[in-house]
């Protein structure tokens, strides 16, 4: 997995692609299931720490009830 510049080290992240893109895939699957006439933005943030990389998906849908977050 990895982000747009691999010529800058810290625009470059390892990981498992193939798991990535499953979940992914699946909170934007969702997201478009559930979003009729809004908005799905899909974001990737290298941690402070810089070992780890934080997804985000937001939606203006119905969302995901507190208690099954």
């Amino acid at each position: 997995l990895s982000f747009d510049n691999r010529s800058n080290d810290e625009n470059f992240a390892l990981g498992d692609p193939t798991r990535v893109r499953q979940i992914l895939l699946n909170l934007v699957g969702n997201a478009i299931k559930f979003t009729r006439n809004g908005s799905i933005t899909v974001e990737a943030e290298r941690l402070p720490d810089g070992d780890l990389v934080e997804f985000r998906v937001r939606d203006t849908g119905i969302g995901i009830s507190e208690a099954d977050r």
